[in-house]
């Protein structure tokens, strides 16, 4: 996913002209840019106080896709208020539909997608998931395809649904691998997948299923993660 570490200091660096340069877009631009640096660092806390900066600023500017961004990006830093976070991700949703923005609406799907799961919603997960996966297919976009393969598996899992949710999980390691997709390794499982996963260790059956996903090929998991449950 790149060295954040490194990158750090540009970022600052260019936040701190913004501020200098009195262009409030330009303050939101980089102040949103920064906080992936700590975000993907584990840092939450510090990326979300300047995504908040940056979601408010672009809303005072009228900046619709800009503070569609933020508040996406946001939603990911918040813990403990899962309604909070489908607000967020249903707001920034709909800009992007608005804005007839493909790629951030279907990042903007997986979210809902993802925050429905947590929140026991799911029908309304699965349709939202397989929404966003269909637009990554359709542009090609493997990482995106490998990162929803495991909110599928997370899916699965919080259903009971163990058979799925292993070869789901077992596929989107083995595409992850493959492909070098890093946004698998973002987003790490949730713990009812991390669960199963962990018994293929000493249940024969869960390891014959993980070892069956990670025959697949990435268009096969594809599929078969479209595939109603």
């Amino acid at each position: 996913m790149g060295d954040f570490a490194a990158a750090q200091a540009p970022y600052e660096r260019a936040l701190d002209l913004s501020r200098e340069s009195g262009d409030p877009r330009a303050v939101a631009e980089s102040s949103y840019n920064l906080s992936f640096v700590f975000v993907f660092r584990g840092d939450k806390d510090r990326g979300k106080v300047l995504l908040q900066e940056a979601a408010a600023i672009f809303g005072d500017a009228g900046d619709r896709g800009g503070r569609a961004k933020a508040l996406w990006a946001l939603a990911d830093t918040v813990e403990g208020d899962e309604e909070a976070v489908m607000a967020m991700n249903l707001e920034a949703l709909e800009i992007f539909r608005e804005l007839g923005d493909r790629f951030h609406e279907g990042w903007a799907l997986w979210g809902v997608g993802t925050s429905a799961t947590r929140l026991g919603r799911f029908d309304e997960s699965w349709a939202r998931l397989a929404a966003g996966l269909e637009i990554f297919r359709e542009a090609g976009d493997i990482s995106s395809m490998v990162l929803l393969l495991g909110s599928f598996a997370d899916l699965a899992a919080v259903e009971g649904d163990i058979e799925r949710a292993l070869m789901l999980a077992g596929a989107a390691a083995a595409s992850r691998e493959a492909t070098d997709a890093g946004l698998g390794e973002w987003v790490g499982a949730i713990e009812e997948r991390q669960r199963l996963v962990e018994r293929r260790a000493t249940d024969a059956d869960a390891a014959r299923l993980w070892a069956e996903g990670q025959g697949m090929t990435l268009e096969q998991a594809v599929g078969y993660a479209l595939r109603a449950s």
